[in-house]
């Protein structure tokens, strides 16, 4: 690392730990998705698991959780898509004239607004967010080591095997 000290900052650790999560959740759903269906499963998983793997960093740092940020962030993909495009769209293109840029920046400015607005929107919403007064390091740490293990071993199928298998076991001590 160029600077060790990094390692402690809220941002650093969000950036690495997060995309990590992401690359691990993504193993075998690595396929090209059609439809719209799809698309969106996607969307809610990588939503999910970065939500998922942001939240105990999040209350550690600021003390703050916030359960509406997996569905407001899979809301904001399309007009922060859009977003993205108009910004590199003036980038590319905005600097050979003015009738170019200045209709280009308008659209850029409209549409951070409305994302902004929207999110201030949501924010006054009593439980969009709780504050709790302190979150001990080492939750912060369960939390995320019981997340990469999930990842890592797709704990989703082994609580679909661990329920058969109790399910078995109840009927037969029934039965």
């Amino acid at each position: 690392l160029w600077k060790p000290g990094n390692l402690f900052l809220p941002g650093f650790q969000l950036s690495m730990l997060v995309v990590a999560a992401i690359i691990m959740s993504m193993g075998d759903h690595q396929q090209q998705s059609t439809g719209v269906l799809k698309w969106t499963r996607a969307a809610l998983r990588v939503s999910w698991v970065s939500w998922l793997t942001a939240t105990p960093i999040i209350l550690f740092h600021f003390q703050i959780i916030s359960p509406l940020g997996a569905i407001i962030s899979v809301l904001l993909i399309p007009p922060t898509t859009i977003l993205l495009i108009l910004g590199f769209t003036r980038v590319a293109v905005g600097w050979m004239h003015q009738w170019i840029d200045v209709p280009l920046r308008m659209m850029i400015e409209w549409g951070g607004r409305v994302i902004i607005d929207f999110v201030e929107w949501i924010d006054h919403f009593e439980w969009s967010s709780f504050e709790v007064q302190s979150w001990p390091l080492w939750s912060t740490v369960a939390w995320l080591i019981i997340i990469l293990l999930w990842l890592r071993f797709n704990v989703r199928d082994l609580y679909w095997s661990y329920r058969q298998w109790w399910r078995r076991r109840r009927s037969s001590q029934m039965g």
